[in-house]
């Protein structure tokens, strides 16, 4: 007979991990495992940003060990409640004081657990029990009153095996796809390299500074409401970081005339490059209206010189250039004077007309595979959920 129960009494162990300090942080030793390990259902090892504590802090703190075979919840988002099981690990190891440490009693499998939390149901259940406007989280208390549905042991095993048989199919199909879309990647970036090179004599070698004036972004004051939902378009890093394709009309926040003029924000024409410079360095868009731009962009207005799109598809090309010359500590940044000094073959305008002409035909033909595929990938996912609500779905449930 199935049972609905509270997460917390399915558990011998149902704790919070250990509030760890930069301070308490070491190179080595017994790894410290973080909310960004935990994806849904899967453990993502993440070793080159794994951080550590000493076996002495270790026993100073009074840390709670983390093992085999044990759940992990990440109290926080995205989504809040994902958890994984922990697998074999090479160290020895503890979490965050933003994941609880699940152990289940010996009557329920952690693999069913682990596939029960990541259906519609349960994620429904969480979402019913968090708080915060600002950043969702749940507590540890309230993640313990979820409801889950617990079958016999026997029966949790049919149904985890079941699930291991058609997660393992649908996950060799999103491997497939995600190779696809990989490669559609590297076409691109063979395609802007080849086409971005030439040894015709009548190309030269320029600044950006030379053929375009960059322009500085700023942002009005928060707190004087006529500076805000205005009309004027105002772009950050984080509206460039959902923007699919290379154009952007539409920002997530308004200026006013106001706003625009009493603050280092600038106005950029239309067909001009908008390049974010900092968290992160390499989004870029051109704009189809007249905007306006954070201090975490920059414009660049091209002169007669340069074609607005082969000045996007350069940019485009030179992500990881720019993001090596950017300078700081808690986040990289590249400055305007960084930039105007940063060099491009420039071919005649003819010439730039034909090389953007090809990319753009090449593009349109690989994002519609992207897309196609992505599409794909979508499908498999939700396939997923439906496989997991119709298995841990049970009228005996009660």
């Amino acid at each position: 007979m199935w049972n609905t129960v509270k997460l917390g009494d399915v558990c011998s162990v149902f704790t919070d991990g250990d509030w760890i300090e930069t301070k308490d942080q070491s190179s080595e030793g017994i790894r410290l495992i973080q909310t960004g390990n935990v994806k849904t259902g899967a453990f993502a090892e993440r070793k080159d940003k794994a951080r550590y504590i000493s076996e002495k802090t270790f026993m100073r703190l009074n840390c709670t060990e983390v093992k085999e075979g044990d759940i992990l919840v990440s109290r926080l988002p995205e989504p809040v409640g994902r958890a994984c099981v922990i697998p074999k690990l090479k160290e020895k190891a503890i979490t965050a004081v933003d994941c609880t440490v699940i152990r289940t009693k010996e009557s329920v499998l952690p693999t069913y657990l682990n596939y029960y939390m990541q259906s519609p149901q349960y994620f429904s259940a969480v979402q019913e029990k968090v708080t915060g406007a600002t950043r969702q989280r749940i507590s540890r208390k309230n993640l313990g009153e979820v409801l889950v549905t617990l079958p016999p042991l026997a029966k949790q095993q049919r149904i985890v095996a079941k699930l291991d048989a058609a997660f393992a199919k649908i996950d060799s199909a999103i491997k497939l796809v995600e190779a696809k879309q990989a490669n559609a990647e590297k076409l691109k970036a063979s395609l802007l390299a080849a086409s971005l090179t030439s040894n015709d004599a009548l190309c030269k070698t320029v600044k950006l500074g030379d053929v375009c004036k960059i322009v500085n972004g700023g942002t009005p004051k928060s707190n004087v409401k006529m500076y805000w939902e205005g009309d004027i378009q105002w772009l950050t890093p984080k509206d460039m970081g959902k923007i699919d394709g290379k154009y952007v009309d539409l920002t997530e926040r308004q200026i006013t005339k106001d706003g625009l003029n009493n603050s280092s924000a600038k106005l950029v024409p239309e067909n001009s490059v908008i390049l974010s410079c900092r968290a992160p360095i390499g989004h870029v868009f051109i704009n189809t209206i007249d905007m306006s731009f954070n201090q975490g962009c920059k414009g660049l207005v091209p002169t007669a010189e340069i074609i607005t799109e082969y000045l996007y598809y350069f940019l485009f090309s030179s992500k990881q250039l720019l993001n090596d010359l950017g300078t700081g500590t808690t986040f990289k940044e590249i400055s305007g004077k960084t930039l105007a000094n940063v060099e491009l073959l420039l071919p005649p305008l003819a010439e730039q007309q034909c090389i953007v002409a090809k990319l753009n035909d090449a593009f349109a033909e690989i994002d519609t595979v992207f897309a196609t595929t992505a599409l794909a990938k979508e499908n498999y996912i939700a396939l997923k959920s439906i496989i997991l609500a119709q298995e841990l779905n049970s009228s005996e449930a009660a």
